[in-house]
């Protein structure tokens, strides 16, 4: 999966690809209402190709997309649900059960005077990779501490020396 959505063209091609390969599954990051119009017509070249829709919007944290999160599929969530092959993923920072139900009951829409429209998952992958940032950094830290102290240090300007080896 990347950010944003290639032409039919390519995306059949890619997806050609792919399932040479063996992968089965093909996610796609659309930062617009008309990129999440091409995928609708991307899952429809591709019927028996179970497509990912990512939806992130801008004001949330969709760092690929200057759109509000939640009109872009208002707009097109009709489309997006007459696609058997579509998997829509909502991800926008969410971190705790009660900003993310909403999200998969439908209920976000209800509040928006519109039928429920649940989406089928939600991203965590902000929060994931935070603390798996933090743990890694706190090892590469405790790790650097570990090797300068470890060194010997040089006398007068001899330090300058070290540049050259």
């Amino acid at each position: 999966m990347a950010a944003g959505v290639p032409s039919l063209e390519n995306a059949n091609e890619i997806i050609r690809n792919l399932a040479a390969a063996g992968i089965k599954h093909v996610a796609f990051k659309p930062g617009s209402t008309e990129s999440i119009r091409q995928v609708i017509a991307i899952a429809e070249n591709n019927p028996t190709v179970p497509i990912i829709l990512q939806w992130t919007g801008g004001r949330a944290g969709g760092h690929h997309s200057f759109e509000d999160f939640h009109q872009p599929i208002l707009e097109t969530y009709s489309a997006i649900r007459k696609q058997d092959n579509i998997l829509l993923v909502a991800g926008s920072g969410f971190g705790d059960a009660e900003g993310s139900l909403p999200y998969l009951t439908g209920d976000w829409s209800i509040t928006r005077d519109y039928p429920s429209m649940p989406f089928d998952a939600i991203l965590l992958a902000s929060r994931m990779m935070v603390r798996f940032v933090c743990f890694c950094f706190c090892f590469f830290l405790l790790s650097i501490t570990i090797g300068i102290t470890g060194c010997q240090g040089g006398e007068g300007i001899a330090w300058f020396q070290a540049f050259d080896r």
